[in-house]
């Protein structure tokens, strides 16, 4: 037995020795994951020891205690470094980092200590030893359960490698507690352990992702079925001791070994079995805190699911699969109201047999007048057809209820096993409903809100066009008012084609903004000639009464400004317009230019009835605010503020009732703006 130890110590140390390699060789976990490269490390030069005991006379187990005590000790700090970012959901367990490493510290020393001692018996310094273990049992579990899904791979191996070394450590110790074995298993301890810190080695290969953004999932629950097992294996394992003793037994190894080995595959199955954690979860709850649910822990989860949109659900699948979770289902259908009808939204783990699009009128009535949670059995024999038809094992009817009015119907399947209706449950659906119709609600304000916006953007681009469409109406239809008066002045005739294709080619680019779903907020900004486009309006103005009169201070015929040359039409063609419906026809309207400090400075006056003071801080430049009434818009004056203020111009009024309005705007020249971003 001596070689087949010395044989699996050595494999466990050469393979140890390479995983330990392997994680060296990474630059990320030898830069930013240190405590776990030092437990593999130490683990490996443990393993070591082990294989040259029987073959060096100073290497007595007495002597690879203390060594043992500081490999359980890396490991412990490992897990616990991983797990220190974890929310921690119930207050008893909420100790800072530090404090979780005076407590291990703690139990070491006196661990340790007791070692050193010997004291009163050989066996007083195996109680630490079986502490550590439990405690690295619980945080290895703890890493597992908490696992991201995309970093689930990496974690899961490292907790599985963590959980095998310290489960073996607590076998061995619990049985030479009660026991003095033969030890036929502390020859393979390596096996299991060598195997899966294999697997971790390989994932941390093909795991690309494996940098400092290792984390936990959101939630992090304090419940070891591992402590709990060993914790059952210790106390079953000293009863069959005593009975074993006074009845003259002598198969103590082979006894501590199936009951481990039974314990052992409880704990594996509550991991990877969601059923069995479950029923064990509703077994233990209500004898140990007196209630079948921890409602904080519970309702945290809850709230953190529905909340989460990082499932990559719809909110109605996420009110599903959140409320299943909580009694354990495996499936659902959210029914939500539109209107007088109840409309099928979705479903999780679960697939419609025949057409069920929306829920008979009678059982949504049924459901409105119980108002909680209805069990299938309570239907009547025609609605649970209707369920047998379409959702097969859907036995539970949850409304979902907000400010008194049933926002939504979710049908739940039944847990797999024996499930009760219990009143607690009761309550804690109500509960949970009532939240998950708040949530409902919210998303469906905030669709009504969008699809509000959506049509207030229409209806301001509407706005927008009537205003331009507006101003080519009345300039055709000055134009035609004139024709008959000037119809043989061959002036008027190129002024009026002038206007005309002018109109034309407004409208041109107003289609053109319609099918590119262009505002004209977004036109492109570049230098353009400004003078002829000045003389251009005030020629299409002529039209109307009273004609403005341009005086020109600029020898600059080439004159370029930066900006868009047709909102700067607009704008110029708007605020003239705007004069001369304010301006009686006796009364005078001037447009002067000139440039002042790199500006080109356009200055439109008028005689006209003015505006109050208050209306021209309050409500000359917002939208849709006019002095006109009906017959305005509002949106001349706001499109020039805006212009101004994208291409980094100033506009400025000044007026007084009675009396007239004047306009400045100072548009900034290329040639200064070129000349600037030089400099």
């Amino acid at each position: 037995m001596i070689g087949v130890a010395i044989y699996s110590h050595a494999l466990g140390a050469v393979v140890l020795s390479l995983v330990s390699l392997t994680l060296t060789l990474n630059p990320t976990v030898r830069s930013q994951h240190l405590l776990l490269l030092a437990s593999f490390w130490v683990s490996a030069v443990w393993a070591s020891l082990l294989a040259l005991e029987p073959l060096v006379f100073w290497i007595a187990p007495y002597n690879l205690l203390p060594f043992s005590l500081i490999k359980t000790l890396c490991w412990c700090l490992c897990l616990g470094n991983f797990l220190k970012t974890g929310h921690y959901e119930q207050r008893v367990f909420r100790f800072t980092w530090a404090g979780f490493v005076k407590i291990l510290l703690g139990v070491s020393a006196l661990t340790a200590f007791l070692t050193f001692l010997q004291w009163p018996d050989e066996r007083w310094y195996l109680p630490g030893y079986l502490v550590l273990s439990l405690l690295g049992l619980f945080l290895a579990e703890q890493l597992f359960q908490n696992a991201r899904r995309e970093y689930r791979s990496a974690l899961v191996a490292l907790a599985l490698s963590a959980a095998v070394l310290f489960a073996g450590d607590f076998y061995i110790n619990a049985n030479h507690w009660f026991y003095t074995p033969s030890e036929p298993l502390p020859m393979y301890r390596h096996g299991p352990f060598v195997l899966v810190a294999t697997i971790f080695a390989i994932c941390i290969i093909w795991f690309e992702d494996w940098n400092e953004n290792l984390k936990l999932g959101g939630t992090f629950a304090f419940e070891s079925y591992a402590v709990l097992a060993g914790i059952g294996f210790f106390i079953i394992n000293g009863l069959t001791s005593i009975a074993w003793h006074l009845w003259g037994g002598e198969a103590e190894d082979l006894i501590a070994l199936i009951f481990g080995l039974c314990l052992a595959s409880i704990v594996l199955a509550s991991l990877f079995s969601k059923v069995l954690k479950t029923r064990l979860s509703h077994f233990y709850n209500p004898h140990l805190f007196g209630q079948e649910y921890n409602w904080r822990e519970e309702w945290s989860r809850f709230s953190h699911m529905l909340s989460n949109e990082q499932h990559q659900m719809e909110i109605s699948e996420r009110v599903i699969f959140s409320m299943a979770s909580m009694i354990g289902s495996n499936g659902g259908v959210l029914y939500e109201a539109d209107k007088n009808r109840f409309i099928l939204r979705a479903h999780w783990g679960i697939a419609a047999k025949k057409e069920a699009h929306e829920l008979p009128d009678s059982l949504v009535a049924t459901c409105k007048v119980n108002a909680n949670v209805i069990e299938r059995t309570a239907l009547s024999q025609p609605h649970r057809q209707w369920f047998d038809e379409r959702w097969p094992r859907t036995d539970y009817l949850v409304p979902l209820i907000y400010n008194n009015v049933v926002v939504a119907l979710l049908c739940l399947r039944k847990p797999n096993g024996e499930f009760t209706l219990s009143r607690e449950v009761l309550s804690l659906l109500k509960t949970a409903g009532a939240q998950a119709a708040v949530s409902l609600a919210e998303n469906r304000h905030a669709e009504a809100l969008s699809q509000a916006r959506q049509f207030e953007g229409f209806n301001r681009l509407s706005t927008f066009m009537m205003h331009d469409v507006k101003n080519i109406i009345m300039q055709l239809s000055l134009t035609l008012a004139n024709a008959e008066k000037h119809r043989n002045n061959p002036e008027f005739i190129d002024s009026m084609l002038k206007t005309i294709g002018s109109s034309v080619q407004h409208l041109k680019q107003m289609v053109q903004q319609l099918q590119s779903g262009q505002t004209k907020q977004q036109s492109k900004a570049e230098p353009f000639q400004v003078m002829p486009i000045i003389q251009s309006v005030l020629e299409e103005r002529t039209c109307s009464e009273p004609e403005p009169k341009w005086i020109n201070l600029v020898t600059d015929e080439k004159l370029r400004v930066l900006g868009s040359e047709k909102r700067f039409r607009s704008v110029l063609r708007n605020l003239i317009h705007n004069a001369q419906e304010a301006t009686p026809r006796h009364g005078r309207i001037k447009v002067s230019t000139e440039i002042d400090s790199g500006f080109l400075t356009i200055t439109i006056e008028d005689t006209g009835c003015g505006m109050s003071e208050s209306f021209v801080k309050n409500g000359l430049f917002n939208p849709f605010v006019t002095t006109k009434g009906s017959y305005g818009m509002g949106i001349g004056a706001y499109e020039a503020k805006t212009y101004m203020q994208a291409i980094g111009g100033k506009i400025h009024v000044h007026s007084v009732l009675e009396k007239g309005t004047r306009f400045t705007l100072k548009f900034p020249l290329a040639v200064s703006i070129v000349t600037s971003a030089v400099t």
